[in-house]
């Protein structure tokens, strides 16, 4: 777990950023696609979203971009690409779910960038908090009226699982900082019958089973797979969830729609945990490409039954604000968040 700011190659010898005003790339890139947008004068324009297995590398992609928004790249002042992946303190990543290995630095020179800096796609999230008003979110449980200082946990389902928190700094007047977290690679707990048949399918599947293992969106043929073995949907056993969606919204009250309840708590358990963990007193954020994808059969209900379930700390759990993030360029503009605050 580290703290950012973290990997920017401006900061080993490239030339200073360029004035504020000036356009900025910024990209939220995860282990299947990747949504790009230019910051003119604190506005998020020209997006556009790419799926990564279209492309070689990161920097064909970008040039891609670039050419499609109409930006020379002599024209873009700095770019902040928030990636699936943890950042190493020499600016790099492996990204965990996709084949792609990237570098600031290399960045920089193959697409003559003054400065790039690279951060986790979850840190962008968190940063983009700061930026959501109240049509942002969806709230659904405990209350914005009076918001409780400290800090703030965001996670959310996709190609994997990710989170990060938000977290006051320490100095007066300074402004909060993201803190990236791996905890979707925590060991997942078993706590009902239901929850050790998926446990043992997943293990007689992958071994050492993680929280991401389950609630990732493969996550959800998984847990369908090993509650109906018999239900036969097209594409569950290749661990494609597409079939189980659209059945249960179709019918809640389906297996389908049963499997949606059980994926709903698994991920209501590890926010809960993950509440704990940050003492996140001003709230818990919900995003992903799943929760998308889902919509309204997302089990609310049952996500907040396990949420709160952690025995001496449910009353505090009960109390805590949670949302459904609706906007959609939330990590977009944590990037651009994140390249005003590190100016200079």
């Amino acid at each position: 777990m580290s703290s950012v700011p973290t990997a920017t190659a401006a900061s080993a010898g490239s030339p200073a950023p360029a004035v504020p005003d000036a356009p900025r790339l910024v990209a939220d890139i995860g282990g299947t696609n990747g949504r790009f947008a230019i910051v003119r004068d604190g506005r998020v324009t020209e997006r556009r979203e790419y799926r990564n297995a279209d492309f070689p590398d990161l920097a064909t992609l970008i040039a891609r971009y670039l050419d499609e928004a109409g930006s020379a790249d002599d024209d873009v002042s700095a770019a902040c690409l928030a990636v699936a992946a943890p950042i190493s303190a020499d600016g790099e990543a492996q990204f965990t779910n996709a084949p792609w290995k990237v570098s600031a630095h290399r960045l920089e020179q193959a697409m003559h960038l003054p400065r790039v800096a690279l951060i986790n796609d979850f840190a962008a999230q968190a940063y983009g908090l700061e930026s959501l008003g109240d049509d942002g979110v969806a709230t659904i449980a405990g209350s914005t009226s009076d918001p409780i200082p400290g800090a703030r946990v965001v996670l959310g389902p996709g190609t994997g699982l990710g989170c990060a928190a938000l977290v006051p700094a320490i100095e007066k007047d300074a402004m909060p900082f993201a803190v990236t977290s791996e905890g979707g690679h925590m060991g997942f707990a078993a706590t009902t019958v239901d929850d050790r048949r998926i446990f043992d399918a997943a293990c007689a599947k992958y071994g050492r089973v993680s929280w991401e293992r389950v609630c990732c969106g493969a996550g959800l043929a998984l847990v369908h797979a090993a509650l109906w073995p018999d239900d036969g949907l097209p594409g569950v056993a290749e661990g494609n969830p597409g079939a189980v969606v659209e059945r249960a919204k179709a019918d809640p009250d389906s297996r389908a729609g049963r499997s949606v309840r059980q994926y709903s708590g698994l991920l209501g358990s590890f926010a809960g945990d993950l509440a704990l963990v940050f003492r996140a007193s001003n709230g818990v954020y919900l995003t992903g490409g799943v929760l998308g994808h889902l919509g309204d059969a997302f089990d609310t209900r049952a996500f907040l039954e396990r949420f709160v379930d952690k025995g001496r700390y449910r009353d505090w759990l009960s109390r805590l604000p949670v949302h459904r993030i609706v906007a959609d360029d939330t990590a977009l503009r944590g990037c651009a968040r994140y390249l005003e605050r590190t100016d200079g």
